[in-house]
């Protein structure tokens, strides 16, 4: 079996290995939170996994959050928009956006939080291996210069280099 496994990495491409694997509905509620939505912006678009949508709900915010958003939008179209007129908060919105998505699984990308290029594709792997229904990851705490802050408790591997993220 793992003769076959190792054959079919080798002749298929991960491009075409991400068409078997469950799509990610990855959800975000923003409210005046533009200064951060670069960073969350690039946690998503550079994932190495494929197969997800963004579900962005903009909770009425006041500041470009929104212009940001339609950027966003116009460059990868697996970004999807939804807007409050007035703000409702954290549970209707997240509610909301749940409702709109049509992943197998969803996760969560609050505006200020950045992701490693493979975390979807490994927590999706465990996922997958281990037939869980829930599962999350371990994380670190940063400036707004991404310079790893010795607060909180976490495990980065030492080839993880948030200075670089994104480049």
């Amino acid at each position: 079996m793992k003769n076959q496994t190792q054959a079919l990495n080798k002749s298929v491409n991960k491009r075409d290995l991400m068409l078997f694997y469950k799509k990610v509905s990855v959800i975000t509620v923003a409210h005046n939170c533009a200064r951060f939505l670069t960073t969350a912006f690039k946690s998503f678009a550079y994932q190495d996994y494929e197969n997800m949508e963004w579900i962005i709900v903009n909770d009425a915010s006041t500041d470009s959050t929104a212009r940001n958003l339609q950027k966003y939008r116009k460059r990868d179209s697996r970004v999807k928009l939804c807007l409050n007129t007035s703000k409702k908060g954290l549970t209707a919105s997240y509610e909301f956006a749940i409702s709109k998505a049509s992943g197998d699984y969803i996760a969560f990308l609050e505006p200020e939080n950045f992701w490693v290029k493979d975390k979807i594709s490994r927590q999706v792997g465990f996922m997958v291996r281990y037939n869980a229904l829930l599962s999350h990851t371990s994380y670190a705490f940063a400036d707004d210069k991404a310079n790893l802050l010795p607060t909180g408790c976490c495990h980065i591997e030492p080839k993880v280099t948030l200075l670089n993220f994104g480049k």
